[in-house]
């Protein structure tokens, strides 16, 4: 007869049988597979466990069982040193593939008691306030037993009640880092849903007039969507966190966010954009000593821009007014790869494009971006070359 286990997960009362189920063939132990059997923990607690692999010793050592051993021990005598059994997990919402250790169960089965407790306390009697306060201090209790167990699923929803009770009583700061703790769970699982409780914490941070703290979790929205490839909204979010920090005075966080914008703005074919972003980058750096060195990149990669866009008059133009707002620019090698692309796109020759990239990346090695760039650019030229051939 089955009875329920402290996790409400269903409970197979027969134990494995030492003389029966152990001593005897390797062959016929394999109905023994799957077999769930309560375990009586030394401390008195009675959790579950399944055996999932057999070993190849039997005999005076037992048959062997494989993963997490309830003792130390690799081998057994008497039934009560243990098994290597592992503990099952269903009702918490865990992957099928994760499976705790006795330290995670215990600690599973504590963040079971808390939950229960604090929902206990949120639909029993009270002064309002109270219910919420005390059911917030055993969530807070659950949600850390779950991180203790890598149950980030169930860790980040419970941090998610968390956040709701803490608005009850109008802690709203408080309700965020439980918004933010809820979302650093999540990531282990869910990126959406670490996005939709990081957006969740953005918000209320701006209503209570932190947006320094909210321009932090802009960008660390704008970075989780970067993880995904998603090009486009993690461009949205680094422009909206560079508008904080920029807000707040922050100028370094916001030139950074800045630059990312213009990264993907150029992998997009937003030309305009990423030179805007680049020119203006550079003409503040050049006020600051400590970014002028800086300089001369910014403007390389609004020049790579400009070439993308195939126009020589505008390319001429811009290399000109670089020249300008940075008169040490024209003896850099970043102005002399720009002049001498130029100068192969104006000649339309293909040849010395590969020669002039070829010269600077044996001195100053490209990066992933600006190869993709150049290359569009002499995509655009060697189609250029073969449309002169054609008419030729």
């Amino acid at each position: 007869m089955d009875k329920a286990h402290p996790l409400n997960i269903p409970m197979v009362v027969r134990p494995l049988d030492v003389k029966k189920d152990i001593f005897r063939p390797r062959e016929d132990n394999e109905e023994l597979l799957g077999l769930e059997v309560p375990y009586l923990s030394a401390i008195g607690k009675e959790t579950t466990w399944r055996c999932v692999g057999l070993g190849n010793h039997i005999g005076q050592h037992g048959l062997k069982l494989k993963e997490q051993s309830v003792h130390d021990s690799d081998n057994f005598g008497d039934a009560d040193d243990g098994y290597r059994l592992k503990a099952i997990k269903s009702s918490i919402g865990c992957s099928s593939s994760w499976v705790p250790s006795r330290m995670m169960a215990d600690q599973l089965a504590k963040a079971q008691e808390f939950e229960n407790k604090a929902e206990k306390k949120l639909n029993g009697w009270g002064l309002f306030g109270s219910k919420y306060e005390d059911a917030a201090d055993l969530f807070d209790k659950a949600a850390n037993c779950y991180k203790l167990a890598k149950a980030w699923d169930k860790a980040g929803s419970i941090y998610t009640k968390l956040a709701s009770c803490y608005l009850k009583v109008e802690s709203k700061h408080e309700a965020a880092q439980a918004s933010v703790d809820a979302a650093n769970a999540y990531k282990k699982t869910s990126i959406k849903e670490a996005i939709s409780c990081m957006e969740v914490a953005v918000n209320l941070f701006c209503d209570i007039g932190r947006l320094s703290m909210a321009a932090r979790y802009l960008k660390e929205i704008a970075e989780l969507y970067e993880s995904e490839q998603n090009i486009e909204m993690s461009m949205s979010y680094y422009e909206k966190a560079a508008d904080f920090f920029q807000n707040e005075e922050v100028t370094t966080s916001a030139n950074q966010c800045k630059q990312k914008v213009a990264q993907f703005a150029a992998q997009l074919e937003e030309y305009d954009k990423a030179i805007k972003i680049y020119e203006e980058i550079a003409r503040h750096s050049l006020k600051n000593n400590l970014l002028k060195y800086g300089v001369k990149g910014h403007l390389l990669n609004a020049g790579l821009c400009q070439l993308c866009k195939g126009d020589i008059v505008a390319i001429t133009k811009a290399l000109e007014e670089y020249q300008e707002l940075d008169p040490t620019f024209s003896g850099t090698r970043e102005y002399r790869l720009l002049a001498d692309i130029a100068s192969a796109i104006d000649e339309e020759d293909v040849a010395k494009f590969t020669d002039v990239v070829k010269e600077f990346d044996s001195m100053t090695p490209l990066d992933p971006w600006k190869t993709t760039l150049l290359l569009r650019v002499k995509e655009k030229l060697k189609a250029k070359e073969l449309e002169e051939d054609d008419l030729t």
